[in-house]
């Protein structure tokens, strides 16, 4: 948590699919230590491009530590300004292996150790906001599922293969129309995502459920939160144009964020019918289709109660409310494309 070189250079993509640190940012008590963490098979140690590095062999064990470290300094910064403390959490563990679970965590364990934790955390993390660009104009790395490290130099629509200076090699590759999407600033919003399955209320004040503030306002980012996994595989998406682009509900996968959503509806909760009509009257497409997704879960997993409950509202409210904003977005499309000055 302090290595300030963490996740940067050969280290960035080996550090986003595992728990790898560096021995230089090693403290002199673990320098001390890790001779007998290896004799014991807890940790390996080994190169990794321009690096001596340790990597823990017990990765869920080392998560919940990770978590505990995080928690202390979250605490530390929050006694000062919890707002840029969240924002720090969120920053600093952008990239970094199971991010938004371990900051989740962090969250959670400084509640249960100090009986609460400042909103101002929660609106650090919000102030991150995800952002989409094109992958293009840049030298980006690529891992094989072989662990070799591939670069390719980007530039006016076309790919070279290249050395990581950017001197390229061999003939461009067109990209074509279908240009790659890179996202930015995610594992802010996919901490809080973690953190709403657990059903959070301000103190003095039970009404005032912080999960569902929380899932109503990242229920809105306009591209799926999800995390990359190791085998590259990707998810169905239907895009829908200028409102973004959101999970299959029938083939796709279910973001953390779906989940508390349909976890928070699944509970008895006085608020629940509020929570439905507020989303409804934002008209968020993104929104809507997370909720139908949740709502989909609870018809199919909840009690009978609630499942009649999901069912109804899908029928009467959510579907035909995506529709009428499909339809809307398709009519607006078509008028884009009307030349303009004819009749």
């Amino acid at each position: 948590m302090a290595d300030d070189l963490s996740g940067v250079a050969d280290l960035a993509l080996a550090q986003s699919t595992g728990f790898v640190v560096r021995q230089d940012a090693l403290s002199q008590e673990s320098r001390e230590r890790l001779a007998g963490l290896q004799a014991a098979g807890h940790v390996r140690a080994y190169r990794q491009g321009r690096e001596d590095v340790v990597l823990p062999t017990i990765p869920a064990a080392f998560m919940v530590e990770l978590a505990d470290a995080a928690a202390t300094i979250l605490e530390h910064r929050a006694s000062g300004d919890a707002m840029k403390a969240g924002e720090w959490l969120g920053r600093r563990l952008e990239g970094v292996y199971l991010g938004d679970l371990i900051g989740a965590q962090a969250i959670r364990t400084l509640a249960e150790t100090t009986g609460g934790f400042s909103a101002g955390i929660i609106q650090g993390l919000f102030s991150i906001k995800p952002h989409e660009e094109l992958v293009e104009d840049r030298l980006i790395a690529c891992a094989t599922p072989e662990g070799e490290t591939i670069y390719l130099k980007i530039e006016g629509g076309k790919a070279w293969m290249s050395d990581r200076f950017g001197n390229v090699r061999g003939e461009p590759v067109e990209m074509g129309p279908e240009r790659s999407q890179m996202m930015g600033n995610v594992t802010g919003w996919m901490i809080l995502g973690q953190l709403a399955h657990f059903p959070t209320a301000r103190v003095s004040d039970d009404t005032d459920r912080i999960d569902a503030t929380i899932l109503f306002q990242i229920g809105q980012c306009p591209f799926p939160l999800l995390r990359a996994n190791q085998l590259g595989l990707g998810h169905l998406e239907h895009d829908l144009g200028p409102h973004g682009r959101v999970l299959c509900k029938d083939q796709g996968a279910i973001e953390a964020t779906t989940q508390a959503m349909a976890g928070m509806l699944m509970r008895p909760w006085d608020g629940a019918e509020h929570f439905v009509a507020t989303v409804l009257e934002e008209k968020s497409l993104p929104l809507l289709h997370r909720l139908m997704i949740a709502l989909r879960t609870v018809r199919d997993l909840g009690d009978e109660e609630r499942a009649v409950w999901a069912e109804e509202l899908l029928q009467d409210s959510i579907v035909p409310e995506i529709k009428n904003l499909l339809d809307v977005v398709s009519k607006t499309s078509e008028e884009d494309m009307t030349p303009r000055g004819m009749d």
